[in-house]
């Protein structure tokens, strides 16, 4: 939050026009993204976890037996910060490595119930602070705003994914 009181704090009274930028999505969405991030920040320091964890412990928790060099690349963390990662979902004893049996070069991750647990009790807590929030907003314009969202992730990726070939 401390993040979003700053930014805050360096606007203008008055809102200035941003031109032709206005109407960049870009620049939309990277306003609300400043704003609403630091309500994901605020939790993970209250629970001094570091950056990363709460996101990996979901895609692992919804995709038990994902490795975690998988888990690096969906949320394009590198090795080093990942095994990080990794280490502290294991010492908090929320996650677990086991070899997987069809590689076992390759480590295959686990949720523990007590990380299901706290991955519950952390996404409430975020979820709270997003309702407070975005009140002003109808919650069929949110789910809305996932659904294009989505469409827009995905066509960013085919858009990059076809200058790469």
């Amino acid at each position: 939050m401390a993040r979003a009181r700053s930014y805050l704090r360096s606007r203008p009274e008055r809102p200035l026009s941003l031109g032709r930028i206005d109407k960049l999505v870009t620049a939309k969405l990277r306003a609300v993204d400043i704003l609403l991030r630091g309500t994901f920040y605020e939790v993970t320091e209250q629970a001094h976890l570091r950056e990363g964890v709460i996101s990996s412990l979901a895609i692992i928790a919804t995709n038990p037996g994902i490795s975690q060099n998988e888990i690096g690349a969906q949320l394009t963390i590198d090795r080093t910060t990942i095994v990080a990662v990794i280490d502290t979902l294991e010492k908090l004893g929320w996650a677990e490595r086991r070899k997987s049996k069809e590689d076992r070069r390759r480590h295959s991750l686990q949720a523990t119930p007590e990380g299901e647990a706290q991955l519950n009790r952390l996404v409430d807590a975020v979820e709270k602070i997003e309702e407070e929030m975005l009140a002003m907003v109808p919650k069929e314009d949110l789910d809305q705003l996932l659904q294009i969202l989505d469409r827009m992730h995905a066509s960013c990726i085919r858009y990059v994914r076809a200058r790469e070939s």
